[in-house]
């Protein structure tokens, strides 16, 4: 048991790791995941809550749902495993922020009227467990929505291993098996929607700027060995992100946003 929590933490950690490095906004941008703005527009919409409503980000990253969520006048609470993510989104203008585990949600039971978690639920180690801390703290008849990326087929080996799990493609389920996750976890699954034209637009983006990374640099003088990259890393990452999006466009691949509902009495919504 010990063995396997000391595992479980450092896959943890190396998630951490990659998405609190510059690089990550470098290449994704303020949102860190497909879609950008108008993606976590529509996951906020999908929770269907109003001015006042409580509602949870699980994996909130430097805060963009939070922010937008706070616009609107929702009562939005952030939750990150990274202090330093937080601490980055509590400077971008994003409040009422929790560094902690999502497999391990400090709330109480039934005390949230919804919750969105993009692009995060494929970095759980434990999934079952994380879909039940979520029903948990929802009120009954409230919504979950996710958005993540989906493996619908076996990766080819040079897009396995632990830096897939960081990249949110190793522990990614298929659209049904986040689907029965959420049934088994006791949620309604109301709808999927498949996005994955955003994520072929993201793995597009990140070659475009790892092109132009490299061509500043070099024309700049600058040694990219003090960041501890390499001409020949520049060019694996831009090798590994033609093959994503031949995966992608073959199936192997997606991107999904799934609403779905803890049953019970609840404010009424639309479908």
């Amino acid at each position: 048991m010990i063995e396997t929590d000391t595992v479980t933490n450092e896959i943890k950690a190396s998630c951490c790791t990659t998405w609190e490095h510059p690089a990550a906004r470098l290449l994704l941008g303020d949102h860190l995941h497909p879609g950008g703005r108008a993606l976590t527009a529509a996951t906020v919409d999908s929770v269907g809550a109003v001015a006042g409503d409580v509602v949870l980000d699980v994996g909130c990253g430097t805060g963009s749902a939070v922010r937008l969520m706070q616009e609107r006048g929702i009562r939005a609470v952030g939750i990150d495993l990274s202090e330093r993510a937080t601490s980055a989104a509590f400077d971008a203008g994003a409040r009422q922020l929790v560094v902690a585990d999502g497999e391990r949600l400090p709330f109480s039971s039934t005390s949230m009227d919804g919750s969105t978690v993009e692009c995060v639920t494929s970095l759980f180690t434990d999934k079952q467990r994380a879909f039940g801390e979520l029903y948990r703290v929802l009120k009954p008849g409230g919504r979950l929505a996710m958005s993540d990326v989906a493996l619908e087929k076996p990766l080819p080996t040079l897009l396995e291993g632990a830096a897939a799990r960081s990249c949110c493609i190793g522990g990614a389920l298929s659209v049904r098996g986040y689907e029965r996750a959420l049934s088994d976890a006791g949620f309604e699954v109301l709808r999927a929607v498949d996005h994955s034209d955003a994520l072929i637009a993201t793995i597009e983006q990140v070659r475009r700027r790892l092109s132009l990374f490299e061509v500043t640099a070099v024309a700049s003088g600058f040694d990219l060995s003090g960041l501890g990259v390499s001409s020949e890393a520049l060019e694996t990452g831009r090798t590994v992100a033609a093959m994503l999006v031949e995966e992608v466009r073959n199936g192997v691949l997606g991107y999904t946003s799934i609403t779905a509902r803890k049953p019970g009495p609840g404010p009424s919504r639309d479908e």
